[in-house]
C-alpha cells in the first residue's frame, strides 16, 4: 500500500479499507435491490427532495432501526451495510444518499444493541 500518501480524510482513505472490492460491490447491489423492492412495494410514497431543509433524517434512521428489529424478531440474520462506503458515496454525490446513510446508521445502531454479545 501507499505508506506516504496524503490523506485528507483518514477515516475514509482507500488504504484503510480492508474489505475486498468484490464484497463491497455485492453488498451495494444487495442494498440497492432492497431499496428498489421497498420502493416498488410503495414504501416510499413521499416526494423526496435532496434539499437539506426538507429531509427528515429521524424517520430514515427509525426505519433502519425498525428493519433491524424485524430481522431480529423473525430470526433472520442481520444484514451487513457498509456504512463507511455509504458515507463516501454520500460525499461524492453531494449528499444525495443522505436518506440511505441515515437508514444504514439506524440499522447498524439497532443491530449492535440487539446482537448477542
Amino acid at each position: 500500500m501507499l505508506q506516504n500518501s496524503i490523506c485528507y480524510f483518514p477515516s475514509i482513505c482507500y488504504h484503510n479499507i480492508k474489505i475486498p472490492v468484490k464484497v463491497i460491490k455485492m453488498r451495494l447491489k444487495q442494498l440497492h435491490d432492497y431499496v428498489k423492492q421497498n420502493y416498488e412495494d410503495g414504501q416510499f410514497t413521499q416526494n423526496y427532495s435532496y434539499e437539506a431543509n426538507q429531509a427528515n433524517p429521524a424517520s430514515d434512521f427509525r426505519m433502519g432501526q425498525q428493519q433491524a428489529r424485524r430481522d431480529f424478531q423473525n430470526g433472520a440474520r442481520f444484514k451487513f451495510y457498509p456504512l463507511l462506503l455509504v458515507k463516501i458515496a454520500n460525499l461524492l454525490t453531494l449528499k444525495r444518499l443522505t436518506e440511505v446513510k441515515n437508514f444504514v446508521e439506524g440499522y447498524n445502531r439497532e443491530k449492535r444493541k440487539l446482537a448477542p454479545k
